[in-house]
Formats: C-alpha cells, structure tokens, sequence
C-alpha cells in the first residue's frame, strides 16, 4: 500500500471511530502506532503499569484523539495522537509525583520520633522482639498440639473453654483433661510462661 493509500485508510479508520465509536477500526490505529506506543513504555516509567496497562490508555488517548483530531487543520494524526499521548503520559507521572510527595509529607521519620521521645526507641525494640517471641511461640504451640492425641485435643479444648461433658464420657475426658493440662503445663514452663 502507498502513502496516500496508508493515509486514506488511517482517515477511514479515524472517522469511524468518531462517527460510530467502531471499536475495530480504534484497535487498527492502535495496531498501527504500536512501535510509538512501546517507545515510549519504554522512554516512561510509571509505577504500578503493567504492558495491558499501558495499552489501555494507549487506546483511551487515541480514542479522544479521533474525536478532536480535525484534517483540515493541516495536521496529521500520527503527530497530534504522538503529542496527546505523551501528554498523557506526563501528566500521570506528575499524578504519581504528587502522590508520592504527598506521602512524603505526610510521614515522619524515626528519627525524628525518637528525638522527640527517647523512650520510644527501646519501647520499639522491646514491641519488635516481643511480636517474633510471639510467632515463635505461636508455632510452638501448633507443634505442641500436634503431639496430643485426639483425645486430648478434645479434651483441652473442653478446658479452655470451661464446656461440660456428660457423666458416660466424664471419666475417659478428666483423664485426658488432665494429661492435656500437665503437658500444657510443661509448655508454659518451657517457655517461662506466666500462668
């Protein structure tokens, strides 16, 4: 196809959209300014923007692009859809600057927090070493009950919720209540637990 076929057909494609919001002949000129739009994927980082992400504005920007785009202005398209999208482009990395900016002010450093209160610094190491005691104790406890029998499994969960059984099962139970409480027993010594 010559140039002023490509031409003919890209004016085609334009007024369709325009006209009747044809979704295919927008997909075409998409198609047709990929290698513009990867350029600047590549020129641009926007964070959090994946490739469909970037399409899908691609398309967003061609699509109002066809519906301002006038020939008679002596323009082309190609140009005019160019600039848009770089435009585009750059007002959502501003978009993501501000945010970040916004962010930025909005937070206070460690430092400055500690400064302003020493006692922090050691409440903050004493919070952190206390959170992994406590997932390590967690998992140990998840060890502990997967050494119980079933039995005994049941049993303490009937402890520690203060439930009733009845009179046939009453012996059977308190037996294994009791051996769930002494190994219970044995994990919070184990472990320096108060109890």
């Amino acid at each position: 196809m010559g140039t002023a076929q490509l031409l003919l057909q890209e004016a085609e494609w334009i007024a369709q959209v325009r006209d009747s919001n044809d979704s295919a002949a927008l997909e075409n000129l998409v198609q047709k300014y990929f290698p513009l739009i990867e350029r600047l994927r590549q020129m641009y980082r926007l964070q959090l923007f994946e490739r469909e992400d970037w399409y899908q504005e691609a398309r967003l920007v061609c699509f109002s692009t066809c519906l301002l785009f006038d020939d008679q202005q002596g323009s082309r398209f190609g140009s005019f859809y160019k600039m848009r999208l770089k435009n585009h482009i750059t007002n959502l990395l501003r978009q993501q600057a501000a945010f970040k900016r916004r962010s930025n002010v909005n937070s206070i450093s460690m430092d400055n927090l500690v400064e302003q209160n020493p006692d922090l610094e050691s409440d903050w190491r004493i919070f952190a070493h206390g959170q992994a005691e406590l997932e390590l104790l967690h998992l140990e406890f998840n060890k502990f009950i997967k050494k119980l029998s079933l039995v005994e499994v049941k049993s303490l969960n009937l402890l520690l919720h203060d439930k009733v059984v009845d009179n046939e099962q009453h012996f059977r139970v308190q037996q294994a209540v009791s051996r769930s409480r002494h190994k219970l027993f044995e994990f919070y010594q184990h472990y320096s637990i108060d109890t």
